[in-house]
């Protein structure tokens, strides 16, 4: 006899299994692919758009990753919270990842940014006669560099950083200043891109430690990486 493969039907979807936690690991695939959104970003909108795909990722797998461990296997709530839970719960940084992923939902993207400068011909040597900037991000410069000098006058925009902000939640008259620490770590003046970096750490860890506890009880299971 000769095995053959089952026929699906037309309008059927074939059942398929999933590793263990599949869905909270492509969450932090998200949250990674935010982060370098973020790291490659050259506007403010490309920014924004990266640092919410990030934080809206990073609670999307905590609620896949506690729910289906709930789930899956009775053990796994008590373990998580003396190890994972209560720490989320209380550090600074996760708390306000969370609350910043709540604005999210409502439109706010919860960021401010630092005023750039805009830097006139710097390191050129010669005469500008005349200057006039467009809303387009172009200029027209009249210009002329000293005799024997190959220099050119140019704009340079500088700075324009983001920041995280003070975050204030007018439905529950509560409020989440910048975090300024980690697990016990002092970091102060975080930028937005370290703080999606240490979240992934930590994100990344509990979901290492799982797989690494229950993971055997599947025949199948994946690294968060």
């Amino acid at each position: 006899m000769v095995r053959e493969k089952i026929e699906l039907a037309p309008n059927s979807l074939a059942p398929a299994s999933r590793p263990l936690w599949s869905a909270a690991v492509e969450r932090l695939q998200e949250a990674k692919a935010g982060l370098r959104h973020m790291q490659a970003a050259t506007d403010q909108v490309s920014f924004e758009r990266g640092w919410i795909r990030a934080i809206d990722s990073l609670e999307e797998f905590w609620t896949s990753f506690f729910e289906e461990g709930k789930q899956k296997f009775s053990t796994f709530q008590p373990w998580a919270g003396q190890l994972f839970v209560a720490e989320r719960n209380k550090d600074e940084l996760l708390k306000y990842l969370c609350q910043a992923r709540h604005q999210s939902q409502h439109g706010n993207a919860c960021l401010d940014w630092e005023e750039g400068q805009l830097l006139i011909a710097p390191g050129f040597n010669g005469h500008i006669k005349s200057l006039a900037t467009f809303q387009d991000g172009t200029f027209e410069m009249d210009s002329a560099s000293v005799p024997g000098s190959s220099d050119k006058a140019v704009l340079t925009f500088a700075g324009g950083s983001a920041r995280l902000p003070k975050i204030v939640n007018k439905k529950y008259g509560n409020s989440f200043d910048p975090p300024e620490g980690h697990m016990g770590k002092s970091y102060p003046a975080m930028s937005p891109v370290f703080a999606i970096e240490l979240a992934l750490k930590f994100y990344v860890a509990a979901m290492n430690a799982a797989l690494d506890k229950f993971g055997k009880v599947n025949q199948q299971s994946t690294q968060a990486g």
